[in-house]
This record gives structure tokens, sequence and C-alpha cells, in this order.
């Protein structure tokens, strides 16, 4: 999330009541006081001193007022800015393992979403024992990085032997 303006509505018993800062996660937002009028009023979208981005989990605000006598009310507060969704892990069904002689099998799978980014690459891994990592007998499915289905002729397997 990233954080850009706020606004809130206030007003005072007593015009000596002031908001003396605002803080976001721990981040200076406010310029200065502003004054509590005795008339309820908002103050208007209000740029923050510097935006802050990058903003994850719980979003604290703390609010600090500076008061005279009288009492004070603070209503709709709003942050201004993004939300932005963080891309999710691709997601991939139907693989395939086809064995096509002693030592060879077809391997392959359909990637049915990019999780929200974009895929860089594409392929198959195998190994002999678990777990198998992206590393293990590597290969990547040329420069296609889409959607869909996709296979790959493996060899170098050893006969009577499971993967």
């Amino acid at each position: 999330m990233s954080v850009t303006s706020y606004n809130y509505w206030r007003q005072s018993s007593q015009a000596t009541n002031s908001v003396a800062s605002i803080t976001v996660n721990g981040t200076t937002i406010t310029g200065g006081s502003i004054a509590i009028p005795t008339t309820g009023a908002s103050i208007g979208q209000a740029n923050v001193l510097s935006a802050i981005s990058g903003l994850t989990g719980t979003i604290t605000v703390v609010i600090n007022f500076t008061v005279g006598s009288g009492s004070f009310r603070l209503d709709d507060f709003q942050l201004n800015g993004n939300v932005v969704a963080q891309p999710g892990p691709p997601t991939l069904t139907t693989p395939t393992a086809t064995v096509t002689g002693t030592t060879a099998a077809t391997l392959g799978a359909n990637i049915t979403s990019n999780g929200g980014s974009a895929i860089t690459a594409r392929g198959t891994s195998w190994k002999g024992t678990s777990p198998v990592v992206l590393a293990d007998n590597q290969l990547q499915d040329g420069a296609n990085v889409a959607t869909g289905v996709y296979t790959q002729a493996r060899t170098g397997f050893a006969a009577q032997t499971q993967y």
C-alpha cells in the first residue's frame, strides 16, 4: 500500500485545540499544527509530507493533539493512496509424464494462470530422489514464457528406476 494524502472531520468546543502530528507506521505525514474549529469541518484532502510506499500488514495511524481546554471530536479519518495486489504463484495443472522408451519420457504440464506476474521461464526438472529442486536436470522450454500446455522429450533415465 502507498499513502499519498489524508482527510478527516474535526470539531472542538474551544478553538484552542490543534492536531500536532499524524504518523503512519512511525512516519510523520503532517506538516505542522492544524487548528480544530468550533464548527465541525473537514480539513479537505491534504497531501502527506512525502509519499509512503511499500506498506504491508497492519497499518498503524497515530494522531497527536496539543490540547488547550474544552473537548474535541475527530471523525471520518481517511488515508488515500493505492493498494497493489501482490502476485501469487503460477497455477500448474495436469503435469504429464509419459514413458517413451527404456531411458526416455515426455514431461510437461499446463500453466493455467501466471499468478498475476509475468512468467519468466517454464520447463521441467527431474531427479531420482526427493525433493526435486529447480536446478535438478533442468530444461527450459526455449523462449516460450506463456501460459498453456507444454511438453518436453527427456532422456537420461535409468531403466527400472522410479523418478
